[in-house]
Formats: C-alpha cells, structure tokens, sequence
C-alpha cells in the first residue's frame, strides 16, 4: 500500500452498498500487554456498478470487553439498518460464544459472522489491487492519518487490525448476496444456528 493511492473526498457515493466489518482484539491493554491489537471497524460503501469504493469511517479501540460492546452497539446505531454488519469469527468455542452474544446485541440489524481462510497478505491484495488503481476513496476524518500510516506498514508493522478490517469490507461487498438475513429480536429464538460466511 501507499498513500499516494488514495484520493480523499469530501462527498461519498449516493445509492451505494454499505457494511462495516469488525476484528475484535483477543487482548486487552495492560501491564503485561501494553501494545496489544485494536479492536476495529471499518465502514465501507460500494458504487452501483462495483467500480469504485469508499471507505467512509474506521473505529478503533482498546477497551474492556464492554467498552468495546458499547462501541459497536453505538456505531451501528449511528451508521443504521441499511448498513450490513460483518464481525471476523475466531476459531473454537470462544469465538462461537462472541458471535451468539454479538447477535442478541445487535437485534435488528443485518448482522454476519465470517470466518476468513489464507494469511493476512493474500486477504489483502484484492484492496490493495484496487488502491492501486485508484478505485478506493477516503471520506475526509480524522481517522485517515493512522489508517493510511497502519497500512504502509503492512505486512511489517506492528498492527494489522485496520487492513484486516479494510480487506474485510471490501471483499465483502464483492460477494454480498441479495438474500441478506436481516436479525431481529426472533432471531434470539434461533441462536444455535451456525450462520457464517466461510471463505474458503
């Protein structure tokens, strides 16, 4: 990546595709941990025809599990119902445990867990591709400084949370099917569903 790829905007797309795609952060700050990862989400919208991106909005934090909770609650109240929400499944049981709460927090909204394949690097090329063509925009805020630092550091930086989260949005607004499964408050009633994307 590089900065020179990205022309920043003031006015985003109209009639787009819109989600906002989460990586949780498995570490809090700490005495042991004082660098840890951040817990991101990035808010990205896709033109009619699928040629040009914007990424609107990056959130990140380093928080207790219910800051970080109250964050996500307050964002997608703020980016509302039309915006799809997607959050990085970890493996095993805790990251099951994640998503069924993370569903009955976000009672309402189109809500989807993914579970990703492959290393970092290879989930980032197609945005980098992209950038590179100059197809990805940035909306105008004060998050572009440390985003655009963060991803001209990839792979050898020491965070990767927002290209993960970046990379995560793009490629699912490439794949989005029409048959979006909005979760409303029924959607309790059905928790055990295993309901993901897997990318493999």
């Amino acid at each position: 990546f590089r900065r020179e790829w990205f022309e920043i905007i003031d006015v985003t797309l109209g009639g787009a595709k819109r989600c906002r795609y989460w990586d949780l952060a498995a570490t809090e700050q700490s005495k042991k941990s004082k660098d840890p990862d951040w817990t991101v989400g990035c808010k990205m919208a896709a033109a009619p025809r699928m040629d040009r991106f914007v990424i609107e909005d990056v959130q990140r934090v380093r928080a207790t599990p219910a800051g970080v909770e109250a964050l996500i609650r307050q964002t997608a109240a703020l980016d509302g119902k039309a915006c799809t929400i997607f959050m990085e499944q970890e493996p095993g049981a805790s990251g099951v445990n994640t998503i069924a709460y993370y569903r009955r927090v976000l009672a309402g909204y189109s809500f989807y867990p993914v579970k990703t394949t492959g290393s970092k690097e290879v989930r980032a090329y197609p945005l980098s591709a992209q950038s590179e063509a100059g197809n990805i925009k940035l909306l105008a805020g004060p998050w572009i400084n440390t985003f655009l630092e963060e991803l001209e550091g990839f792979p050898q930086g020491s965070h990767d949370d927002q290209v993960d989260a970046a990379a995560g949005a793009y490629e699912r607004l490439c794949e989005q099917p029409e048959d979006v499964i909005v979760i409303y408050d029924a959607m309790q009633q059905i928790e055990s569903m295993d309901l993901f994307y897997d990318t493999s």
